[in-house]
């Protein structure tokens, strides 16, 4: 088997999905999207967003002694311009998340299986949002790129939770847990 890549969002139960994998996700490469590259209190392997403009300022503020990790050896990708140390996949521009560029960039290096944790594609809301209010955000554009996207996923990524986890399945470590 490959090595195993955690792609993780910034949903509301985030952790709680992490927490699910459990050995799953020791030793697993860990892709931080957007402001999870700074957020996240593991840590990360590969920071990556659509946002070129915002990935180098989530990386800058990664670095924070409080922070686990070497931000220094966080391998930064987005799909928009040729930043200085950042890899760009012009190939993987055009509709969909930031985290469906994630997963994309994680199949292409060569990770399996790919899990997607904290992206739920639904209104449960933000991790730093008010737990009690529903999040209006419309994420229709965004399930259809990851439904347009599911023949080249399909059988390698796997979601924990939330529509993604309908669309993608589970990793076959939680079916018993299902």
């Amino acid at each position: 088997m490959a090595a195993v890549a955690i792609v993780v969002g910034s949903g509301r139960g985030v952790y709680q999905d992490v927490s699910a994998l459990g050995d799953l996700a020791r030793g697993a490469f860990v892709f931080g999207v957007n402001n999870m590259i700074e957020l996240y209190s593991h840590p990360v392997d590969h920071g990556v967003s659509h946002h070129p403009e915002k990935l180098l300022r989530w990386h800058a503020n990664r670095i924070d002694p409080r922070r686990p990790g070497d931000p220094g050896k966080i391998v930064l990708h987005t799909s928009e311009s040729q930043i200085d140390g950042v890899r760009c996949w012009p190939q993987f521009r055009g509709p969909g998340s930031s985290s469906l560029l994630a997963v994309r960039v994680a199949v292409e290096l060569g990770f399996r299986p790919v899990i997607v944790a904290g992206v739920p594609l639904d209104a449960s809301g933000y991790l730093w949002g008010d737990p009690d209010l529903a999040d209006n955000f419309d994420f229709a554009h965004n399930r259809t790129a990851w439904i347009d996207a599911l023949g080249a996923l399909s059988g390698r990524v796997f979601a924990v939770s939330g529509y993604l986890r309908g669309l993608l399945g589970v990793p076959q470590q939680l079916e018993a847990v299902a």
